[in-house]
């Protein structure tokens, strides 16, 4: 009894927690950046009428018995999927800016690459910044097959993509509540996603952050799926699937591999050892293959060794520009990791 009390404490804390730094992080994102330009004034009451009576909507439908939620949980989250989605590609319209920075060079080096078959005028920056190399890569293929088909606004391309994106990790998460809480929770995740008011400026931002959301989320579930998967056949499914999900996620955003750590942990504690080792040996394998042959065509039809050596990042840098300030860019911490020969 007692530690059942101490068990709903302890839940209703984190439930407070939660509210408190999702707020935090909601309002923070719409009011406190100083970079961006965006139409908070005309953009907010819209969004947050909508979303709020979206949101109550499911709310009461979430309290609906039990069984017509089971009964009627695919055909809502179809719905929301599909309403999410347009309204996602409709803000990114709204939204549309001319790229700068690293996202133009991903952008800008994926386009190039396509159209002209390299990226040369990018060859500086991405010697200067190999760990945007997968997130270029990664449009370079999304802009390829788009122009197989006569298509050429790539901006475009890549708020439908990136909005798709977006919306499949929100469905994959509600598909994760539901295995492990049941629909009731999963619908209450598609809440909460409406009410993630950050996501509905993301759709024309497609940089690491976004083009590697879905890969964590997808890489658990299928994780999940493999717990309680007994037929051989398809447990090599879930761990290619796994291997090659986290494999594009790690390659276009390194700390996905956050996911990875966190799964084997949990693996290993719940289930058979050799599984869990095969978890970690095949989804390394995945990558380290991965990268070595896109790390080997780029250094050599592309940017030179001798080129990447004496331009790349040391990883201290990264470390030392996070404990600056908010974390952001720093022209003088640029500086003076350049003051030293590479």
């Amino acid at each position: 009894m007692k530690e059942k009390s101490v068990k709903k404490i302890l839940t209703k804390c984190s439930y407070v927690l939660f509210v408190v730094v999702f707020g935090y992080i909601s309002l923070n994102i719409l009011f406190a950046d100083k970079i961006h330009s965006y139409k908070i004034v005309q953009l907010l009451p819209g969004m947050m009428v909508g979303g709020v009576v979206v949101a109550i909507g499911m709310f009461i439908l979430s309290k609906i018995v039990q069984e017509k939620i089971d009964r009627h949980f695919k055909k809502v989250l179809i719905v929301f999927s599909i309403v999410y989605y347009i309204v996602l590609i409709r803000m990114g319209f709204l939204l549309r800016f001319t790229p700068s920075f690293d996202m133009d060079a991903i952008y800008s080096g994926a386009i190039q690459w396509t159209n002209e078959g390299n990226f040369s005028n990018f060859y500086e920056y991405f010697g200067y910044f190999p760990n945007n190399l997968g997130s270029m890569g990664f449009l370079h293929i999304v802009f390829k097959i788009a122009s197989l088909f006569g298509i050429k606004d790539f901006f475009t391309v890549g708020i439908i993509v990136n909005s798709a994106l977006i919306t499949g990790t929100a469905v994959i998460v509600s598909l994760i509540c539901e295995k492990i809480a049941g629909s009731k929770t999963a619908l209450m995740s598609l809440i909460l996603v409406l009410l993630c008011f950050p996501f509905y400026f993301m759709g024309a931002a497609f940089y690491t952050d976004s083009l590697s959301l879905i890969f964590p989320v997808l890489f658990y579930y299928l994780y999940l799926c493999l717990k309680d998967e007994n037929d051989k056949k398809k447990q090599i499914i879930y761990l290619v699937t796994m291997g090659v999900s986290l494999t594009i996620g790690m390659m276009i955003k390194f700390t996905v591999v956050i996911v990875l750590i966190a799964v084997v942990i949990d693996a290993f504690l719940c289930i058979p050892w050799k599984k869990a080792l095969l978890i970690l040996v095949v989804s390394l394998a995945f990558y380290g293959v991965a990268v070595s042959i896109y790390n080997h065509n780029i250094y050599k039809n592309y940017i030179s060794d001798e080129q990447y050596q004496n331009l790349k990042t040391p990883y201290w840098h990264w470390i030392m520009m996070g404990l600056q300030n908010n974390g952001y860019y720093n022209p003088e911490d640029y500086e003076y990791t350049r003051s030293y020969e590479m």
